[in-house]
């Protein structure tokens, strides 16, 4: 708060300036799941993961609590009122922007900012064009920041799909039409063995799928992974879902969730039916690389994943 003297104050203002404070600490506090995972032998990790990721229902929250507008108003009212007491005071537009910029409290507002990211573009600029002046391959603009593992220490989990409805079709149409692009097996597991098999869930039981022959017998490795055969022979024409990325009938869970999330989401009625697949190689993967393709939407579900982090680098 700018002015301690509460009498000059508006207090709903302030109230509402640290309500949406409040929301957004909280919100980014309350996003994080932390957990333990099992490393398969014995011991245990720290896992960290994204609530709205691991509870798709909490998504809804984030358009419920948008107060980043509430910040705008906030800041603008203070700015009007500000302005409107330097005019009854006989101040100038020129009195008003340098008691901003230099307020007692030390740092001025973000207009500071502006300029300053523009000296540093420019001087960025100039470090470049003349290191271009003998341009060799050592320079550090010729290199970006990586990490490095080896393809054997690299797992891959399945990226698993839930889907809201059978598209208007009863249990059984749906069915007769999967039995065109599968072999059924039933009772299925829920964890896929193989490639080409997927699992299964509708009505509460798991049902075992295998592509049939003509459908897996391709030569692009892009056409052949589990995840483009569900995309092209299954979701698209059967359940009428073209676009993954941005149809609200699909949702995805990622394998570290395990099976057992996918029974709950159809089981509480959220979901109509479930798919489990078989997680994409790290030999498809890096065959896709070297051949120049791009993987499609939500096929890899990596271990262990990295943390977010910052780094600088002197110029």
């Amino acid at each position: 708060m700018a002015n301690p003297d509460l009498g000059q104050r508006d207090r709903v203002v302030d109230a509402v300036r640290a309500g949406a404070l409040v929301v957004v600490v909280a919100g980014h506090w309350l996003m994080a799941a932390i957990g333990t995972e099992s490393t398969g032998d014995g011991a245990y990790r720290l896992q960290i993961s994204n609530m709205l990721e691991l509870r798709p229902w909490t998504q809804w929250l984030t358009w419920v609590l948008q107060v980043m507008p509430l910040f705008f108003i906030v800041g603008g009212f203070a700015n009007a009122v500000s302005w409107q007491r330097t005019q009854h005071e006989g101040g100038r537009w020129a009195d008003w922007i340098a008691t901003r910029l230099l307020r007692a409290e030390g740092a001025g507002p973000t207009l500071v900012v502006s300029p300053l990211l523009a000296l540093m573009r420019n001087q960025v600029a100039a470090a470049r064009k003349a290191a271009h002046a003998g341009h060799g391959d050592k320079e550090a603009y010729n290199y970006f920041l990586a990490v490095v593992f080896p393809h054997n220490q690299m797992q891959i989990l399945p990226y698993n799909r839930v889907l809201k409805d059978l598209n208007g079709l009863s249990p059984a149409q749906l069915r007769e039409k999967l039995a065109s692009v599968f072999t059924f097996q039933h009772p299925g597991v829920a964890t896929p063995a193989r490639k080409h098999t997927l699992g299964f869930y509708l009505e509460g039981e798991w049902h075992g799928l295998h592509f049939l022959p003509p459908y897996t017998a391709v030569a692009d490795p892009i056409e052949r992974l589990d995840v483009t055969l569900l995309q092209k022979q299954v979701l698209a024409p059967i359940f009428d879902i073209h676009d993954p990325r941005t149809s609200e009938r699909i949702n995805f869970v990622g394998g570290i969730r395990g099976t057992a999330e996918l029974e709950k989401l159809v089981n509480r009625g959220e979901y109509a039916c479930a798919f489990s697949l078989f997680p994409t190689s790290i030999e498809d993967l890096m065959t896709i690389a070297d051949a120049g393709g791009i993987m499609p939407p939500k096929s890899t579900w990596f271990e262990p994943k990295l943390r977010d982090a910052m780094f600088c680098h002197m110029i």
